[in-house]
C-alpha cells in the first residue's frame, strides 16, 4: 500500500491537500468492511491502527 496525496481544494492562494491510503478488496472482505463504514484511529509510536466503530 502506498499513501496518495491529492489536491482537495484552493484557498488564499494556497494548495490544500487531502492524503488517501487505498486498501486492497482482499482485505476489505477479510475485515468485512464496506465502503461507507466510519473507522476508528489509534496511532502507538510510529503505527496506524484502524478498526471498524
Amino acid at each position: 500500500m502506498k499513501i496518495q496525496k491529492q489536491i482537495a481544494y484552493n484557498y488564499k492562494g494556497k494548495t490544500r491537500h487531502k492524503h488517501l491510503i487505498v486498501i486492497p478488496e482482499t482485505l476489505m472482505e477479510q475485515l468485512n468492511w464496506k465502503a461507507g463504514d466510519e473507522l476508528e484511529t489509534k496511532t502507538e509510536g510510529k503505527e496506524l491502527k484502524l478498526k471498524k466503530k
